[in-house]
């Protein structure tokens, strides 16, 4: 008998025993657990709450792979690029509000992402000593171009290294490095708009 997962009015076909398996059944096959290994390591990196991240890993997979079935990807590496990437920035609306936090990988340091400034007010220790809260990184990829979305969420949400980011996207070295520079700009200018945010609600609560 034939699976099948339904996401929004898509449904996509899990290749059974009774047909051939199609160009999109050796797409589904190639992608979808990986997919889903990305996802879970978005939502729940310590493996901490692991059924409550799973189903909703599972739905990321099954809409990327919807979309990559409306249009009519087959089984080819810029298919598998293209999937991967939707799932990295259906993943980025799973994380809105997310308590969690990331380390960064060890090829992307906080040095290596925030302003001077930043780091010696001790952001750069902050991220060293926790990790980057998810719903920091949301907010500052949120109205990021679409290849820095990506690249955000598979480098400091997933913690992979830049250049495996690069052989999923389809992006080589320099394109991953200039994402991961403007990324840094985001992240520090988020910062400091906080900072100047809660300066004064500070100075107003100081003087009740």
């Amino acid at each position: 008998m034939e699976q099948s997962a339904t996401v929004s009015t898509q449904t996509v076909e899990v290749p059974g025993a009774g047909r051939a398996p199609s160009e999109f059944d050796r797409l589904f096959a190639r992608t979808y657990p990986a997919v889903v290994g990305l996802a879970r390591r978005v939502l729940d990196r310590d493996g901490v709450a692991s059924s409550a991240s799973e189903p909703i890993a599972d739905e990321v997979a099954v809409e990327a792979l919807s979309r990559a079935r409306v249009h009519h990807l087959g089984d080819t590496d810029r298919a598998a690029e293209r999937t991967v990437g939707w799932a990295a920035e259906l993943c980025l609306d799973r994380i809105i509000g997310h308590p969690g936090r990331v380390a960064l990988p060890p090829e992307v340091g906080a040095d290596r992402l925030l302003s001077a400034d930043l780091l010696e007010d001790g952001v750069g220790a902050e991220w060293d000593d926790h990790g980057l809260a998810l719903w920091e990184l949301q907010e500052a990829l949120a109205g990021a171009r679409r290849v820095d979305r990506r690249i955000g969420v598979l480098c400091l949400g997933c913690g992979l290294p830049p250049r495996q980011v690069g052989a999923l996207l389809g992006l080589d070295d320099r394109a991953v490095s200039a994402g991961l520079d403007r990324i840094g700009v985001r992240l520090s200018d988020r910062r400091r708009v906080s900072a100047e945010v809660e300066s004064p609600l500070d100075a107003r609560l100081g003087d009740q």
